[in-house]
């Protein structure tokens, strides 16, 4: 089977001296050969010639992102477009070539509303999806250090006046609840997802945070597809979880990097974030937000957390 899959002619085809040395490749080193970059031109194969040309391989390490079909080293921008596909018949404006009649495939069906919407319990929309870094669940994303320390753990995006009007703040803790279930997150009013009013965001990658308690469940009859995407829910905030004890050091985090973000308090107020003296005043850190998860692992920390 490995020859037929990989020894073929063609996942082989290409040796180590393709690989960039600059980003080291563990498998191809065990393979011996550029494994990925065969196995992506054997598949391309077969899309080549049939109005889903994909480019070399190469090509996608020196671009951003290429629109299929790619003919002669072009992208195409506007696909069934006579100006711009060069699959279209010569003379048309429009062709829907992937079916026998050249005519797009258009379903008229009727409205159906959500199967709950917001209301005086439950006023927020809460929708949910997948970030950057984390395409899916995180299965394998977070396996990739790199990829873990830019998004290690979910938040609940809120925009900032609805976090005003719960008495919520950015890197407050609070909890999310539907009919069906509730999580603890912590909020996130900035950075790169900006919510509209009425709605808060929240991956679903993290298996500490298991939002899909909260969805609804509402199953689609045709598809048999269940409706995780959005859901009526409510906001409350928790309690934040006071640190007393002595001076910080690097060791009682465990980790000697983080020690100069957290050396000059002596009494903290650990959230999300930001630490926050105990005479009142606050001053933020990015390390806190990615080493959140490691303070909390923290013996002596974790000793002295009261709620």
């Amino acid at each position: 089977m490995y020859d037929v899959l990989f020894r073929n002619g063609n996942v082989d085809a290409f040796g180590l001296d393709d690989v960039d040395q600059e980003y080291p490749n563990q498998e191809a080193e065990h393979f011996g050969f550029y494994v990925q970059k065969g196995l992506f031109e054997e598949y391309a194969q077969f899309t080549r010639g049939k109005a889903h040309d994909l480019a070399p391989f190469d090509r996608y390490h020196q671009e951003r992102g290429l629109r299929w079909p790619v003919v002669d080293g072009e992208e195409t921008r506007w696909r069934y477009n006579g100006e711009y596909d060069p699959y279209v018949e010569a003379g048309r404006d429009f062709q829907f070539y992937g079916h026998a009649d050249n005519r797009a495939v258009v379903y008229a069906v009727p409205y159906e509303p959500p199967a709950e919407s917001p209301d005086d319990e439950y006023p927020l929309w809460l929708v949910t999806g997948r970030v950057l870094e984390h395409w899916h669940s995180g299965s394998m994303t977070r396996r990739v250090p790199e990829l873990h320390r830019a998004f290690p753990q979910a938040v609940v995006y809120l925009h900032p006046q609805d976090a005003r009007e719960l008495g919520v703040r950015r890197g407050s803790e609070v909890r999310i609840i539907s009919p069906r279930g509730e999580m603890n997150s912590r909020v996130e009013t900035r950075g790169r997802n900006r919510m509209p009013r009425g709605l808060v965001f929240v991956p679903w990658f993290d298996a500490s945070q298991l939002i899909n308690k909260v969805t609804l469940d509402a199953t689609d009859p045709i598809s048999k597809q269940t409706d995780f995407k959005s859901a009526p829910a409510g906001l409350s905030r928790l309690r934040e979880r006071r640190l007393r004890g002595r001076r910080l050091r690097g060791e009682d985090l465990g980790e000697k990097n983080n020690a100069p973000h957290y050396d000059c308090f002596n009494t903290a107020l650990l959230q999300h974030g930001e630490l926050c003296c105990g005479r009142g005043s606050t001053m933020r850190c990015a390390a806190t937000y990615r080493c959140w998860r490691s303070v909390r692992r923290s013996p002596f920390i974790r000793s002295r957390i009261r709620t």
